[in-house]
């Protein structure tokens, strides 16, 4: 009568634990979804990118289509790249140039209010 009381109580037992790894599962699954749009410093980007081997275009962003219409010989290269967070962002578009796409000056104002009639 011990052994099946043991047995039932024990069943019932990994029955219950079953049921708390699974939600534990679903909680850390949820979890770790979000934690990614927190700007977390290992939060991973994939990154596809296409290559034309007959034009020799390198690394472009968009699909390449005229080559694809061409029947030129492209390839899709995906890269698995660490993504900055904002700070970072901003600092490199301070310590570049205007040329290579950093800020430039007066950018974002209205500048055609500051008319002169003199």
């Amino acid at each position: 009568a011990n052994a099946e009381l043991y047995a039932k109580s024990r069943q019932v037992l990994n029955e219950l634990e079953k049921q708390e790894g699974a939600r534990d599962k679903r909680t850390n699954k949820r979890n770790n979804g979000k934690s990614g749009t927190t700007g977390s410093n290992d939060t991973k980007v994939l990154i596809s990118e296409w290559t034309c081997l007959t034009c020799n275009k390198k690394r472009m962003h968009s699909k390449p289509i005229l080559c694809i219409r061409a029947n030129h010989n492209v390839k899709r290269v995906r890269d698995i790249k660490k993504s900055k967070n904002v700070a970072e962002r901003r600092l490199n578009l301070k310590n570049k140039s205007s040329d290579e796409g950093g800020l430039v000056l007066g950018a974002g104002l209205e500048w055609s209010g500051w008319r002169h009639n003199c």
